[in-house]
């Protein structure tokens, strides 16, 4: 079965700089990022050898982050970490914001690569969905709708934290006005 894998000892991430950003990779929120120190633009996943990957989803916001719009993201794949393939390309508009969906299996070393317009990029959140390789699934979902699945419950939970913030920042214009009159 193909869950996201939230357990951090699980999967080994390395950034082509600014090591100490990494948590923010993966803290389920998307106003927070990793941000490249340098030209190198990649971030790399290495599982042990009873995980597997099925997919992983990256988000980007070229337009909050106008000053590190990313125009494209290479994905690359091995069983070893100094011998990797180009897997799949996509190029990204300036306008982009939101989800990148790479569907990968069989690889135990993946690399994230990307291409900047001003040569330093931000990586708002990393999700890496895979599972356990002696387990066999169990689940009647086929594993296209459990990615779709645990895509739409990260999703679902960063809008959510949005319509709070509006709330609670729209219920605080209207006390303040109130305490005026």
């Amino acid at each position: 079965r193909s869950v996201e894998i939230a357990n951090v000892a699980d999967v080994e991430l390395t950034v082509s700089s600014r090591d100490s950003l990494i948590p923010y990779l993966h803290d389920k929120k998307t106003d927070t990022f990793w941000e490249s120190g340098d030209k190198d633009n990649w971030i790399g996943i290495k599982l042990p050898s009873h995980r597997r990957i099925h997919a992983l989803a990256v988000h980007l916001n070229n337009e909050e982050d106008r000053g590190f719009i990313t125009t494209k993201v290479s994905l690359k794949v091995g069983n070893q970490p100094k011998v990797l393939k180009l897997h799949s390309t996509k190029d990204l508009s300036t306008r982009h914001n939101g989800w990148l969906w790479f569907e990968v299996s069989g690889y135990s070393h993946i690399e994230l690569e990307f291409t900047a317009k001003n040569d330093h990029v931000r990586v708002r959140q990393l999700v890496v969905f895979g599972g356990l390789e002696e387990v066999a699934p169990t689940s009647s979902i086929p594993s296209c709708q459990q990615y779709a699945l645990q895509v739409f419950r990260v999703l679902t939970n960063d809008i959510l934290k949005n319509i709070t913030k509006d709330v609670s920042k729209e219920e605080g214009e209207v006390s303040h006005t109130s305490a005026d009159l």
